[in-house]
């Protein structure tokens, strides 16, 4: 009886308007514990959508809690990567995907990083934009010698996960292929670094 009666001594509620004031109210109780030094604070949750909220309220203090959710492998910047690249290769007539995929920063197609993003962008300025909603991509009509060298390098560089295969295993061989192809650098210093980090570790185990 005694238990039954202290059990709830130290717990006390809160009621939140919304899901923002409820985070908000959560990350400064978090804050103020913090101020000891002493205290380990744990928020648990299965609202994955209210523990983001906490984590933005506590990086405006500076303060990064140690996030036992983790990022999932797709959103990251890597995993973005591949996904890219699959859109890309789905949809080669979608120029949408392709400029998603040159823009991104693991892609290098064997050039120093900025030499990439400059052709990425004469690319689109010149040879994409001005196409009508209706009008389809041709690189044959690309006039700019160097856009067009580009543009090929880049077609080379996707032509594995373009080759129609049956075999799982096969096609995954052939997307690391062309990931490796595509975040591939000439200069020493910009070596790829698609398996670096955790996140690139994990997507090597995968592939």
């Amino acid at each position: 009886e005694c238990f039954q009666e202290n059990a709830l001594e130290s717990v006390s509620l809160t009621e939140a308007d919304s899901l923002q004031e409820e985070a908000r109210t959560i990350a400064l109780m978090i804050r103020e514990a913090l101020n000891d030094s002493a205290h380990t604070i744990a928020l648990v949750t299965p609202h994955r959508g209210l523990s983001d909220r906490v984590t933005a309220e506590l990086k405006r203090w500076k303060i990064v809690p140690d996030d036992s959710y983790g990022e999932s492998l797709f959103e990251s910047s890597r995993g973005a990567f591949l996904t890219l690249t699959l859109n890309a290769a789905c949809h080669p007539q979608n120029m949408t995907s392709v400029l998603s995929l040159l823009k991104h920063p693991l892609t290098l197609l064997g050039l120093p990083f900025f030499d990439c993003r400059k052709m990425t962008r004469r690319l689109e300025i010149h040879s994409i934009r001005p196409l009508s909603p209706f009008e389809k991509f041709d690189v044959q009509q690309i006039e700019d010698a160097d856009i067009s060298s580009f543009y090929k390098k880049f077609s080379q560089a996707m032509e594995p996960l373009l080759v129609k295969t049956t075999s799982l295993a096969d096609w995954v061989k052939r997307h690391r292929i062309v990931l490796e192809t595509l975040a591939n650098s000439s200069i020493k210093e910009e070596k790829s670094q698609l398996w670096e980090r955790e996140e690139g570790k994990k997507i090597a185990e995968l592939l």
